[in-house]
């Protein structure tokens, strides 16, 4: 458990006792009371949702470290593993040379159980010598027990 998690509850806590507090101090008072009460329901609402809202981004975290570790990286490794399947696809591998994976028209999308849908680019030369862009697409797999990635469905145009 984090300290941020301790300490929201901690203040949670505080914040439950400031509005009983309220709530016993202000009782028979009409427009008091109500006001109060509004005021400590608001503070303890708030205080709840930030701990909450701070379990739930470290259990994402978490999760997103487990997947990480368990698929071979992420979606970049998937990226920079399909140009090795690309490049055996290529008349002149040598000449290939492809995107960042923060460029227009690099796509690279998990579909579950360590599989990636990449979408890319690669510019290299062709029979003739001219140098083309041709667009291309892999389902990276990675296996967790041999610790390899594979190809299919590779498909250069």
């Amino acid at each position: 458990m984090s300290w941020l998690i301790i300490g929201s509850k901690i203040f949670g806590g505080l914040a439950a006792l400031f509005l009983a507090a309220t709530i016993f101090s202000s009782k028979g008072r009409g427009q008091n009371f109500k006001a109060s009460l509004t005021s400590g329901l608001l503070a303890l609402m708030l205080v709840l949702g930030g701990a909450l809202s701070d379990a739930d981004n470290e259990t994402g975290a978490r999760a997103t470290a487990e997947r990480k570790d368990r698929c071979g990286g992420d979606d970049l490794m998937a990226l920079q593993m399909s140009t090795h399947f690309v490049k055996k696809r290529l008349r002149s591998p040598s000449t290939a040379k492809f995107p960042g994976a923060s460029a227009q028209g690099v796509t690279v999308v998990e579909m579950g159980d360590c599989r990636f849908q990449v979408v890319s680019y690669v510019d290299a030369q062709n029979g003739f010598g001219a140098t083309i862009r041709s667009r291309y697409s892999a389902m990276m797999n990675y296996n967790s027990e041999t610790k390899m990635w594979s190809a299919s469905d590779v498909l250069v145009e």
